[in-house]
């Protein structure tokens, strides 16, 4: 026989739940004296009154003369079904959708059954809390300590939430007198979550738990000398084959004993099963516990409140984005006297869970945390170095438009600057055509002179005449500014005009020209 077995949280609920109403169905009997004596009436008389009452774990019946009752209060099914679904408005934290679901389907059975019970609005009200809870769980909320945590929340505590649960079995396996698996319990949590706030409780827990493991091992020599004493005569009476073939069942039960260990052994597991039955096996498990007893108890758990709060509130400041105040608190947290000692790296243990099921590898509450704050820390850098980028290519963007406006803007030319540039482009075609009109000279015209100076508007004119005496028609600027001045007939004031007008066309041309010339080249 080996200690070590213990309940889902689902099943110790269901079975609570179905001893409940037989823990609770009883009726009260109040003596004139001042006395209640609960239990269940099983028969009543004109004169006495018989009833059922519990004592400790035996059952007794007794009977009382009505001269010494006061008054009779009788527990109908209907208040004993009541009493089992008010306490269940009371979810602990971390409670999942199913653990609702199994509440509430409770209390739409008492609904059901007893639709004009005089509890109705009470129970209709542990109904709607229930129901109110179960739908912030489906939307990813989890209450913890009392308070709704969003998913983000629930990912910076992720540690704290495990731990949470795991504090949950360990409590469930103590009330359940399962020991051995409480304090496996306990060594998870001391072996994952140092620094949660459920480690100082475990620890607490602990110190109770201890005591009375050893108690109840103490207790079990006594039985396993007694077997012993007992199967050693019983062996003596069976026939040689007989007793041959029961050494060997027992030789069986001891060799899987001893395979079992060795597993726990090989995943490291400290509280290993104890044989019931094996004197040796016990006084191991008791020495084990007086060696636990003496380690947990310098253990300052004040310390370890305050270091596990201050890690709390690291995790609340990652959550409102205060980084910058987060990074010296997680330093002060995990430096405190007195602490958990933590490891920094995302792994805390082999690869050999503890805890079978149990995922293996950890990080430990200040490996988590640093890890949150690195990828806020990293996202909140990430999203500076982008909004300077961003920033940096409109300010270009700006300067490569202005750039563009000024680049597609039609320089202003003077009427000087217009009229020079007409001129140096009359003298380049003059220059041009002077080769013609000397072989024409050759042919018997009047030599012409030609000057190497800038030509005036008459020589100009002069020379753009050809052998049929006509005349080309470039705009002449010098010409109309004389007939202005003369104060003649207002028409060459108009030529004139119209003139300068195609000085600029022709000069704002030729600078296009020479900008796609210049490009191409």
């Amino acid at each position: 026989m080996f200690l070590g077995r213990r309940l889902s949280p689902l099943h110790l609920l269901s079975v609570v739940c179905a001893l409940l109403p037989s823990l609770v169905w009883a009726d009260k009997i109040y003596l004139k004296s001042g006395d209640v004596v609960t239990g269940t009436i099983i028969e009543e008389t004109p004169d006495n009154v018989r009833i059922q009452v519990l004592v400790g774990t035996i059952k007794d019946k007794r009977s009382i003369s009505r001269v010494s009752i006061e008054r009779i209060e009788k527990t109908t099914p209907e208040d004993v079904e009541r009493d089992a679904c008010v306490p269940l408005k009371l979810t602990p934290d971390g409670l999942p959708a199913k653990g609702y679901e199994e509440r509430l389907k409770i209390v739409n059975e008492f609904l059901a059954k007893f639709p004009t019970s005089k509890y109705l609005a009470e129970i209709q009200g542990v109904r709607d809390s229930l129901t109110s809870e179960l739908e912030r769980v489906k939307a990813g909320e989890s209450r913890f300590r009392g308070n709704w945590l969003t998913p983000d929340q629930q990912a910076i505590q992720t540690p704290n939430l495990e731990a949470n649960t795991a504090l949950r079995l360990m409590r469930q396996a103590a009330a359940g007198r399962n020991f051995l698996g409480a304090l496996r319990q306990f060594e998870f949590i001391e072996k994952f979550y140092g620094g949660t706030l459920a480690y100082p409780q475990a620890v607490t827990d602990a110190k109770r738990i201890l005591p009375a493991y050893g108690q109840q091992l103490t207790k079990e020599i006594e039985f396993a000398r007694y077997d012993a004493a007992q199967n050693a005569k019983g062996l003596a009476a069976l026939s040689e084959s007989a007793r041959a073939a029961a050494q060997q069942e027992i030789a069986a039960a001891s060799a899987r004993y001893k395979a079992l260990v060795a597993a726990e052994k090989e995943k490291k597991i400290a509280w290993l099963s104890v044989d019931m039955k094996s004197e040796a096996s016990l006084n191991e498990g008791i020495a084990r516990v007086r060696k636990e007893i003496e380690r947990i108890g310098k253990i300052d758990t004040a310390a370890l409140d305050l270091q596990a709060q201050a890690f709390y509130d690291v995790g609340e400041l990652i959550y409102a984005g205060k980084l910058d105040e987060a990074k010296p608190a997680l330093s002060a947290a995990t430096g405190m006297k007195g602490g958990a000692k933590l490891a920094s790296t995302s792994k805390t243990a082999s690869s050999k869970s503890a805890t079978p099921g149990g995922p293996a590898d950890r990080p430990s509450i200040l490996a988590s945390l640093q890890q949150q704050l690195e990828e806020r820390l990293q996202k909140r850098a990430n999203a500076a170095k982008l909004a300077a980028l961003t920033a940096e290519a409109a300010a270009k963007e700006a300067t490569t438009a202005s750039g563009t406006a000024k680049d597609g803007t039609t320089p202003a030319v003077t009427g000087d600057e217009a009229l020079d540039a007409l001129v140096m482009q009359r003298k380049t075609t003059a220059d041009e055509e002077t080769p013609a009109k000397e072989s024409a000279s050759a042919k018997g015209k009047p030599e012409r002179k030609t000057s190497a100076t800038r030509p005036s508007a008459k020589a100009t004119a002069s020379s753009d005449e050809d052998e049929t005496g006509t005349t080309e028609r470039p705009a002449r600027p010098a010409a109309p500014v004389a007939r202005a001045k003369s104060g003649g007939s207002p028409l060459p004031i108009i030529i004139g005009i119209v003139a300068v007008c195609l000085v600029g066309v022709t000069v704002f041309l030729f600078i296009q020209e020479k900008k796609k010339s210049g490009g191409g080249s």
